[in-house]
């Protein structure tokens, strides 16, 4: 999924943005998630308001008490990204709320941006890809007029410790990593991959496979990453790894071993949605904060209408 040019992309990007776009795109200085050098290649590579992002995304996850201290303190060294990761976690933030208050939030939030994309959805069944503990797929589906019986959660048997799925009444299908899925031609008038597609080894055939499953007309929302260049890419690494390292009781030890993540840009989605027959109606960055609708690691979501 790698092959996309220049000519691909200037369609959708004006003129007076592609010289930047390609500037971008061609500075090169990743450095892998398991290499123990991503924190010293951001402080590195950052200019002024790239290093506020990235400080940002730290506080985002540390206690408020004393954060501007905490974060000076955590960057200030050359720090291997393993000693940062350790710092961090003394300094970890307990979320307030439930889980099922975030995922009733993400539920209204995709809800409202489907609403507003196509005011007059009715759709008959719903299909959310890598679902997790599938609460979210629950509720959207539920807000969308649904009941739980046409309602589908699908996702790996196990994907970093979500476990308890069985707990809900909606249609639950476990999938296999090849990206195949085992669903009817058709099948669906809504499919959703949220934060799901960058995580995707065959992604070519599971669009292909979300295209087949798709009613025509029918339409597919993500969220994803606008990743732009390696310092994007490797701000988004450093998010995985605080969610996987620094945030939970019990530290995922597989984590390094496991990850897999390719990441790309809300124009490099697009174009790779139309290769697979999904022409995109919308988008927008999203953001559950009222003042900040663009965060560090640029969250967006997209609408396609199978064509």
């Amino acid at each position: 999924m790698s092959n996309i040019s220049i000519n691909d992309i200037k369609q959708y990007i004006p003129r007076f943005q592609l010289n930047d776009y390609i500037r971008l795109k061609n500075k090169k200085f990743y450095k892998k998630i398991d290499s123990n050098e991503q924190i010293n290649a951001i402080l590195k590579n950052s200019d002024v308001s790239l290093f506020y992002k990235f400080c940002e995304l730290i506080a985002k996850y540390i206690r408020k008490d004393n954060y501007r201290d905490d974060v000076y303190n955590l960057l200030k060294q050359n720090n291997r990204d393993t000693y940062f990761y350790a710092k961090m976690r003394k300094l970890r933030r307990k979320f307030k709320g439930t889980n099922i208050d975030r995922e009733r939030m993400h539920a209204d939030m995709y809800y409202n941006h489907l609403k507003k994309a196509i005011p007059n959805l009715k759709i008959k069944n719903y299909l959310d890809i890598g679902c997790g503990d599938c609460i979210k797929t629950q509720l959207l589906g539920q807000k969308l007029g649904l009941s739980d019986k046409n309602i589908y959660g699908a996702d790996l048997k196990t994907w970093f410790g979500y476990e308890h799925k069985e707990k809900l009444n909606i249609n639950l299908i476990t999938i296999k990593n090849d990206g195949k899925l085992p669903f009817k031609d058709k099948q669906f008038d809504l499919i959703s991959a949220f934060m799901v597609l960058h995580h995707v080894d065959k992604l070519d055939i599971l669009l292909k496979e979300i295209n087949r499953c798709l009613q025509p007309g029918g339409y597919f929302i993500i969220r994803e990453h606008d990743a732009v260049n390696d310092l994007d890419y490797m701000m988004i690494d450093v998010e995985h790894a605080i969610n996987e390292l620094v945030i939970p009781d019990k530290v995922n030890e597989k984590f390094y071993k496991e990850y897999y993540g390719v990441y790309h840009d809300w124009v490099e989605w697009r174009v790779i949605m139309n290769r697979h027959g999904l022409r995109q109606i919308e988008m927008g960055y999203d953001s559950l904060s009222v003042r900040f609708n663009v965060a560090p690691t640029r969250y967006f979501y997209a609408i396609f209408k199978k064509v």
